[in-house]
């Protein structure tokens, strides 16, 4: 078994309240949960109206699999308005 965890620190742009950016937070989260197959999950920079902090986590059989994912995934995020990708740490074991 291989394990793939991702880090993310988002930068948002364009939100006025918590409730609003948790409400782009969770829709960013259960959109990738679903088309993924991962676990998600928000680590840190809750009380921040312009910032968020993301882990991901997987596990399959092959590395190459989960490589693709991960990319797959960062890609997803990148092209998501309103977000903007300002750290990104990525481990495969």
């Amino acid at each position: 078994m291989n394990v793939g965890i991702v880090n993310v620190k988002l930068r948002l742009f364009g939100i006025n309240s918590l409730k609003e950016k948790r409400s782009i937070t969770k829709r960013l989260m259960n959109d990738i949960k679903n088309k993924y197959n991962v676990s998600i999950v928000e680590t840190g920079s809750r009380d921040s109206k312009h910032w968020a902090e993301i882990g991901i986590a997987l596990v399959a059989r092959d590395k190459a699999y989960i490589e693709r994912v991960i990319d797959s995934i960062t890609g997803y995020i990148e092209r998501t308005l309103g977000v903007e990708v300002e750290f990104l740490r990525k481990e495969v074991w």
